[in-house]
Formats: structure tokens, sequence, C-alpha cells
């Protein structure tokens, strides 16, 4: 970017999307170091840069997992000190601080080899977008904060585009969102299936991975995902909550239905949310076909959780394993 002509340098990462062979950890480590240095001292020009880097260090010192509101109130904190022109070098030095300092134990899991691979890559691909200097980022912006999170070991990668929170529980009030058949099944799901409300790995959707939303990215997500809680014997399961898990999307965008019958196929609870959402979190930013149907009362969205307990989600996973499962499977590509 203008202003920062190291940015335009040469790096070993051919593009700022996903590379094939992530380098060693301490590789990664000691170039996002000897970026964040270069970016603090861009920043620290500046009575102004010198305040925020200092009252962000104060705040959520890198090497440690904050609350993600207490990283997202810090960020904009800090960056709202700054000129237009020198917040996205901001933002740049903050993620680099914590990809130079991640550990692996900073997670509090037992990480699967692959898992640790996915790491990498993700760190790569964070590099590489810093280093390519094009690419702005808003301190409310979601994939930044997932990014942070998976910097700061609160997040732990599932596959190229999923991440996972290993520290969720589900509120007991989720048995009260759909009436006695809901209580129901939710009792035997929280009761003899899982055994209690959490923790689970909680999945979310991460769109900078460097791949569109695609209905070939959920098996090996889920797979890794798997991988992570078989290697992890306190957590429960995985579970997750969107507007793409609400049965009615069936009748709707019926090529995005596969997320909720994957799951509910092969051992799944999808019950539905107490609190909604006017938006349900989005079930209209990227379609104008959902959008009229919501502004003609054709369509209501709603939010649902899939709760799929361990032994379920282990059975599953081990028979796309024994089926030789790869993870190189096609298909079209959807827009959530």
């Amino acid at each position: 970017m203008p202003g920062s002509p190291w940015l335009l340098q040469s790096h070993t990462m051919a593009t700022p999307e996903m590379p094939t062979e992530p380098r060693a950890l301490a590789e990664i480590a000691a170039d996002a170091r000897a970026a964040a240095v270069r970016f603090e001292t861009l920043l620290t020009d500046t009575v102004a840069g010198r305040e925020a880097v200092a009252e962000a260090r104060v705040a959520t010192p890198a090497g440690s997992s904050r609350p993600p509101f207490r990283t997202r109130v810090s960020l904009s904190r800090s960056r709202s000190r700054l000129p237009e022109a020198t917040r996205a070098d901001f933002e740049r030095w903050f993620l680099l601080e914590r990809v130079a300092t991640f550990q692996p134990a900073m997670s509090g899991l037992r990480l699967p080899p692959a898992t640790l691979v996915d790491y990498r890559i993700h760190f790569e691909r964070m590099l590489a977008s810093a280093l390519d200097g094009q690419r702005r980022h808003r301190p409310d912006d979601d994939a930044l904060l997932k990014d942070i999170g998976l910097a700061e070991g609160r997040l732990v990668p599932a596959g190229s585009a999923v991440v996972g929170d290993a520290r969720s529980r589900r509120n007991p009030r989720l048995l009260l969102g759909g009436g006695v058949r809901q209580l129901g099944r939710g009792l035997l799901l929280f009761g003899p299936r899982t055994r209690g409300f959490g923790p689970f790995l909680t999945l979310h959707w991460h769109g900078r991975g460097g791949r569109r939303f695609h209905r070939s990215l959920f098996t090996p997500s889920y797979l890794a995902a798997a991988e992570i809680v078989r290697a992890n014997p306190a957590l429960k399961g995985i579970s997750g909550a969107s507007w793409l898990l609400d049965p009615e999307l069936a009748l709707v965008s019926p090529s995005l239905a596969f997320v909720r019958e994957l799951q509910e196929a092969n051992g799944a609870t999808l019950l539905r949310a107490v609190r909604q959402r006017r938006d349900a979190w989005g079930a209209t930013a990227t379609s104008r076909h959902r959008r009229r149907l919501v502004e003609s009362g054709q369509y209501a969205p709603e939010v649902w959780v899939s709760v799929w307990p361990r032994a379920a989600l282990l059975a599953w996973a081990d028979r796309q394993l024994h089926a030789g499962y790869g993870s190189s499977a096609n298909g079209s590509s959807s827009s959530p």
C-alpha cells in the first residue's frame, strides 16, 4: 500500500490464499514477527500511533487469549485513535503480533497433527494477505475477528473454511424454543446422549479461508472436527447455530439444505433457537430471492441449533474413513 513500500517485497507465498504446503510454525512466526515490527515502526512514528499500540498491548497483550468481545472493544478503541490512512497497518500489526506468539498449547486442547497443519495454512494466508497490502478490514469485520481468534488459540481450524470454539456450552433455555415436542427431544439429547450442555466444539464458517461456500467443503470439515473431538474426551460433540439449519430453507433455497441434512441424517439433533433475530444472522444478505420472499412475508428465516453428539459423530467419521473418503470431492458452488 502507499507509504509502505516493503509490503511489495517478494515473499515465499505465491498467493494470499491457501497454500498447499505450509512451512514450519517457527518459520511462519519469525516472518510474522519481522512484519509486525515493521508495521509497528510505521505506526509509532506518530504520537497517535504510539498511544494506539501501547493501549492495545495493555488491553489485549499478544500471547494471551481474551474473550472475543474484549478483543473487539480493544481493537476498535485503539484503532479509533488513528487517522484513516494508518488504520489498516494497525490491524495488520495487531493480527501478526498474535501469529508470531501463537503456541498450540494456547488452545487448551490436544490437537491432532492435521489440525496443526491447518493452523499453519491459515497463518501463511494471514501473513501473505498482510504483506500483499491490498485487503482492508473494519474492526467489526467478522472474518478479521476469526483470524485473531485463531492466532490467539481461542478458535481451532477444522479444515480450510470452518473454525471451532471448544469452550462453548448450550443454554438450557434451548429446551423451551419449540414447544413440548422440542422439550422432549432436548431432554433426550442433553440427558443420555450428551450427558450435559457442553462443552461442544461449536463450528463457524470462515470465508477468509480462501474458499467459496461450497457443499464439498463440509464433509472434510466435519471429519476434521471429529478428529479434534476424538482427541479430547471432554468434548461432547460438535454444535452450531445458523439460519442455514432452518427446515424451511429446503423449500426456499434447496441447494443449501445439505448443511442441515448431512448432520440430521447421521445422528445430529436440530432445535429451534429461543431468541430470534429479524435478519436471522444474514439470511437475506447474499440472496435477492430470499430478500424478496422475506419482504413479501412468504419466508421468515429462523435460527436453529444443531448438536451432533460425540458417539454419533465419531461413528459417522469412522464410516467415512472406512469407505475411503477423500477430501477432494467436487461439487457445484453455492452462495449462502
